[in-house]
C-alpha cells in the first residue's frame, strides 16, 4: 500500500501511519459513531440531530437571534433550518418577535417549554454517557473535555465563511 499524507509517504517499507492520519481516521470514527448514537437516543424524542442541534443552539443563546446566525452556527442551510423552526413554533418550543432591524425579518428565542424539553432530552442520555464516561476519573474526563473543547474552537475556526 502506497499514498501520501501532506507530503509523508507511507508504504511497505514505511509502514507506519502518520500521526496527522490517524487523527483524521479517529475523528471520523467517532464523528460517525457519536451521530449515530444520538440519532438513536434522539429518536424517541421525535427529533433528528440537526433538529437537536438547533435546539442546543437556542438553549445556548442569551438572547433572541436571527434565522442566519442559527443556520450559521449549526452549520445547515436556510430551508433546512426554516423547516425546524416551524416545527418548533408548533410545539410552542421557541417565540418570535419583530426584528428592530429588519422589518422583514423575525428573531427566534427558545420558550420556558423548549428550555424544559431540551433539559428533559438531555437528561435521557444521562445512562448512556455515563456509560461512556465509565473507567475514566473525573479529572481523565475533566481533561477530555477541555480537550474537545479547544478541538470545537479549532474546528469552528475552519468553518466555511457564513452562507
Amino acid at each position: 500500500m502506497f499514498f501520501t499524507f501532506l507530503g509523508m509517504e507511507v508504504n511497505a517499507k514505511n509502514p507506519s501511519i502518520p500521526l496527522p492520519a490517524r487523527f483524521g481516521v479517529q475523528m471520523g470514527i467517532a464523528s460517525q459513531l457519536y451521530s449515530g448514537l444520538m440519532h438513536r437516543l434522539l429518536e424517541p424524542h421525535g427529533l433528528t440531530y440537526g433538529q437537536f442541534t438547533v435546539l442546543l443552539h437556542l438553549l445556548r443563546r442569551q438572547s433572541p437571534t436571527r434565522l442566519t446566525s442559527i443556520c450559521n452556527a449549526v452549520e445547515l442551510n436556510q430551508p433546512a433550518v426554516t423547516k425546524v423552526i416551524q416545527k418548533f413554533q408548533q410545539l410552542g418550543w421557541i417565540t418570535t418577535l419583530p426584528d428592530p432591524q429588519d422589518q422583514r425579518g423575525r428573531l427566534i428565542e427558545i420558550s420556558a417549554e423548549g428550555r424544559a424539553q431540551a433539559i428533559r432530552i438531555q437528561q435521557s442520555f444521562g445512562p448512556v454517557f455515563e456509560e461512556l464516561m465509565r473507567g475514566w476519573s473525573a479529572d481523565e474526563v475533566e481533561t477530555l473535555i477541555g480537550s474537545l473543547t479547544v478541538l470545537c474552537s479549532r474546528l469552528d475556526a475552519l468553518k466555511s465563511p457564513p452562507r
